[in-house]
């Protein structure tokens, strides 16, 4: 299949009316839906809105590419308009030369897209980046001329990579090229850079880390004669290989609008050493740590959305009994409820098991998963998890360093050695951190009873506290440890301690639910869904609803829904509220004495908690663009 035909069969041409960004691309959407292409146009919107809030498409050249791989599109389809003004990207700062655009290619790419699609999809990408194309395609008025630039640029195109093909296997510089999605930005790059090393005189040669997997692959050969290295990702990439050469890093948006300067710096760029790596590495540990808490909360959401659903469905039908708490008769509701816990119960085993994957690789699963079904059954919650994730990880990637020359110790190592040696060290370490756990909540729950007991001048500051511990750790061995108090003081015949618990106990899903809807841009695709999810867990007083923020995010999400539980446990104090089910959040309104208090209280702290998770958010944004 050749570019020529999947432009002539799956483009479709826009008459782009409109002088905005997001005007324009409900034009070029609108394009493909009234063809056909779509199956929900609202939808793919959000798809594309998604990727544009990762990183820009405007391309430089008058040119944007926005594109989105969606569910929501039937067949890879091009919409292509044309604007007789310049449409400004205001998502930009001021001063960015690529803020305009006038020609736009919008890619919509179904999930299923075959490799094939998407070379082709890069192939456009790489003509885009040339500036006389981009004049060519500025005189189009239909399909037909369209065409017509096509047969001649591709011609073009083709001979300039059969006369790359046929150089030396020798180059100046050797480059890799990475972008998140993995679709435009990452060819782009490596086009601009190939095209302007060419134009300065170096021969180079361009590894792509695109979606279709790692094209033009470098080799040993290609590293050991180049005077120089680039990387310009936004992902990991492996540098172990460039030891001993001049590496330069950058952003793959700075390779792809400044490449002449990121060539020139990479000639004069330090040589790579084992002893750099290790330092860059210790400089760096902060943003692989947050790298590895992504990547095992991406693995962890599907299991806390699925068990949550599953749990409000079935509280939600069932209802509470005043004294008894939730109280699910029917078998098939029974049953549901069974399935959510279990897959509740698989949340942080999945959590440490994926950041230890993230961290040491397929031998460190195993490992962290079993050391993450040990924390959870002695009550360490996600954090524990997060903790031996890490443990088990780093205990694997570094005992993968030992050299091991004995061949028939290498054949039994992945099978039995390094997961008996993983296992061996997160159940140690779990064992023993457990043990202080368990005297730290033994501490804090004589430490309530003296409070409870302190009388009415310190009430509503004790209810701060409660609130405080039940949100602090999202159901670990805190939140156990309060709401256990609370229960048990239900049978003593004192409600309103947990009326307070019950408030606090839905504020943090509730508030990060309410901060995804009052500035989703602060938050990921997946975190806005994770957000429709912990609306519904914490009507039914699931504060779990909120792991997946706080795991993602912590410095930002936990001071703002300690925050929140606090003030709203301290509200219900002061209006007395009482519950008499050992249960929280909405749900348990029918067995509330004083409803009106709790609704405030309850209010009042998840607007808390959503204001200052998005003032956070925005304040660290702000850091990163600086």
């Amino acid at each position: 299949m050749l570019l020529r035909d999947v432009i002539q069969n799956n483009l479709y041409f826009t008459n782009i009316k409109h002088t905005t960004k997001k005007e324009v691309l409900a034009d070029l959407i609108s394009t493909l839906d009234t063809n056909g292409l779509i199956s929900n146009k609202g939808f793919f919107y959000q798809d594309i809105i998604s990727r544009e809030n990762i990183s820009s498409t405007f391309m430089g050249n008058l040119v944007a590419i926005p594109h989105a791989k969606s569910d929501h599109v039937k067949d890879v389809a091009i919409s292509f308009g044309i604007s007789q003004s310049k449409i400004k990207n205001d998502d930009t700062i001021e001063n960015d030369v690529n803020n305009e655009a006038q020609i736009f290619f919008m890619l919509a790419i179904p999930k299923s897209a075959s490799d094939v699609h998407l070379s082709l999809i890069s192939e456009l990408a790489q003509l885009l980046i040339q500036q006389d194309f981009c004049d060519a395609l500025l005189l189009c008025k239909s399909k037909e001329n369209i065409l017509e630039v096509f047969d001649q640029f591709i011609s073009n195109n083709n001979n300039k990579i059969k006369a790359v093909e046929n150089t030396s296997k020798s180059y100046d510089i050797v480059a890799v090229t990475a972008c998140p999605v993995g679709i435009a930005h990452t060819y782009i790059a490596a086009e601009k850079l190939q095209n302007t090393a060419q134009a300065m005189g170096y021969s180079i040669k361009v590894q792509t880390n695109g979606s279709i997997g790692i094209k033009n692959t470098l080799t040993v050969d290609d590293i050991k004669h180049a005077k120089a290295v680039i990387i310009a990702s936004d992902i990991d990439i492996e540098d172990d290989i460039f030891v001993g050469k001049p590496v330069y890093k950058c952003p793959v948006a700075e390779a792809v609008k400044s490449a002449e300067e990121v060539i020139k710096k990479s000639l004069k760029a330090p040589v790579l050493s084992s002893s750099s790596i290790k330092s860059q590495d210790a400089s760096n540990n902060k943003l692989g740590a947050y790298k590895h808490l992504l990547n095992g909360v991406s693995f962890m959401i599907p299991f806390v959305v699925m068990g949550g659903i599953l749990i409000a469905v079935a509280i939600a039908l069932s209802g509470i009994n005043s004294g008894s708490g939730v109280a699910i008769t029917n078998d098939i509701l029974k049953k549901m409820e069974t399935l959510g816990a279990m897959s509740f119960g698989l949340m942080v085993p999945i959590l440490a098991g994926y950041i230890g994957y993230s961290i040491g690789g397929k031998p460190a699963l195993a490992p962290s998963m079993v050391g993450g079904m040990l924390a959870n059954s002695m009550q360490a919650g996600f954090l524990g998890g997060i903790l031996i994730g890490f443990v088990g990880g780093y205990a694997i990637k570094y005992f993968l360093m030992i050299p091991v020359k004995n061949k028939t110790l290498l054949t039994i190592m992945p099978v039995l050695i390094i997961p008996l040696v993983g296992v061996v060290v997160v159940g140690v370490f779990m064992y023993s951190i457990g043990t202080y756990i368990a005297d730290f909540m033994a501490l804090l729950t004589s430490s309530l009873q003296v409070m409870s007991a302190s009388g009415q001048a310190s009430n509503i500051l004790f209810c701060a506290l409660l609130g405080l511990m039940i949100v602090i750790d999202m159901g670990g061995p805190i939140n156990k440890v309060a709401f256990l108090f609370g229960a048990s003081m239900i049978a003593a015949g004192v409600p309103t301690i947990m009326g307070p618990i019950a408030v606090a106990v839905a504020i943090p899903p509730l508030g990060m639910s309410l901060a995804t809807l009052i500035k989703g841009k602060n938050y990921s695709v997946e975190e806005k869904q994770a957000g429709k999810a912990a609306f519904f867990m914490g009507m039914i007083g699931i504060t779990e609803g909120a792991i997946p923020f706080a795991a993602s995010d912590p410095l930002r999400v936990i001071p703002a829904i300690v925050v929140g539980g606090a003030v709203g446990g301290a509200l219900a104090g002061y209006f007395k509220v009482a519950d008499y089910a050992p249960h929280g959040g909405p749900i348990v309104l029918p067995v509330v004495d004083n409803v009106v208090g709790f609704l405030i209280s309850l209010a009042v702290g998840v607007l808390v908690t959503a204001i200052i998770v998005n003032i956070l958010k925005s304040m660290n944004n702000k850091k990163s663009q600086a």
